[in-house]
């Protein structure tokens, strides 16, 4: 009776592996499912980087198959405030021709602007991690120069929040709910008006929300020794209701 029970089950394991096959191609030979580093360095030049993208764009291509490119971007500590921005698409320009076969995220900062190259040799291989040095709160942005002031100092001149919502993805995950808080870095210049802001911790899925819900924040205008002055510090976006999620 036992060896008969254990016979059916399996064969209903061997069932579920071919279904899995058969859906994710690729997986049931996923032996090695980390990620290869084939390069890690520094921008210093555009010459250098050109030559460096050139050889890892043949590395995806001599893979061949499901072989995809993934790029973490790193910003320096000292930098513009769009500079993970600039440097993703100056990627893009120079990948252009294989885009759709290289994914390129934003890991924040390093003491200096580099780049990581991963090669994903199967549909099922690991995401690559991505280790800032720096939170983004330790960056001084050349472009937006401004003073630094307490969470308190900036709570206080609060004349207007918006509504926070949850992404459907972070409330299907149970990552975000009413009271779900993020701690983002905010830039406020002399009117009021935050023109950076960047999530500082809090789950990946409510990142992006919570610095689109920080630059919606309006504020009375800083005054030191009279004058309006450009400001930057810490807040908290704490998201207010979830959107329903509608099922059929």
């Amino acid at each position: 009776m036992l060896r008969l029970i254990l016979l059916s089950f399996v064969v209903v394991l061997i069932g579920a592996l071919a279904s899995v096959a058969q859906s994710y191609p690729g997986a049931a030979n996923c032996f090695d499912p980390l990620p290869q580093k084939v390069d890690e360095f520094v921008f210093t030049s555009d010459e250098e980087f050109e030559q460096r993208t050139a050889k890892f764009l043949k590395t995806i291509e001599a893979a061949g198959g499901p072989a995809t490119g993934w790029v973490n971007v790193y910003g320096g500590r000292i930098a513009a405030s769009n500079e993970v921005e600039r440097l993703s698409d100056k990627l893009k320009r120079v990948a252009a021709w294989t885009i759709g076969k290289l994914t390129i995220v934003d890991r924040g900062y390093r003491v200096e602007p580099s780049y990581e190259f991963f090669l994903r040799t199967l549909n099922c291989t690991a995401i690559p991690v991505g280790i800032a040095d720096l939170r983004v709160d330790e960056i001084e942005f050349t472009d937006i120069p401004s003073i630094r002031v307490a969470s308190s100092d900036i709570n206080s001149h609060i004349r207007f929040t918006p509504e926070a919502l949850c992404s459907p993805a972070g409330r299907a995950v149970r990552a975000c709910g009413e009271g779900t808080e993020v701690d983002v870095f905010i830039v406020i210049d002399e009117k009021g008006t935050v023109i950076f802001a960047r999530a500082i911790d809090g789950h990946p899925l409510n990142r992006q929300n919570a610095a689109n819900a920080a630059r919606q924040y309006k504020f009375t205008p800083f005054l030191i020794d009279g004058v309006g002055s450009r400001v930057s510090g810490t807040m908290k976006v704490v998201y207010t209701k979830s959107p329903e999620i509608i099922t059929n």
